[in-house]
């Protein structure tokens, strides 16, 4: 189970983008720990769209060779870790595990 729903994500990404609100006061608002958690919903949006948000009920299975994709892009790009996150639609966590 996820730490925090769909709805919550889209809510708090759709205002952060309409500009009126900072991260800081965003955590402050609905109790979330670290900026970084709204950046990274906020980045994959932006990288996938909206629907991206949305809690998947499968589980991915990732071939080898996705993994090794990843951990090259991060390598070369240049990118955070959050960045190379929503390149490939994939968790931060996910990325610096496979890193």
């Amino acid at each position: 189970m996820t730490k925090y729903s769909s709805e919550l994500k889209l809510q708090v990404v759709q205002e952060y983008l309409s500009g009126r609100v900072s991260y800081s006061a965003l955590c402050t608002k609905y109790s979330i720990p670290a900026t970084r958690v709204i950046r990274e919903w906020v980045e994959q949006a932006r990288a996938h769209g909206l629907e991206s948000l949305k809690r998947k009920h499968t589980k991915t299975v990732y071939s080898l060779e996705q993994k090794l994709a990843v951990v090259d892009y991060y390598q070369t790009s240049g990118e955070g870790v959050v960045s190379v996150a929503a390149h490939f639609g994939i968790s931060s966590s996910q990325v610096v595990a496979w890193v």
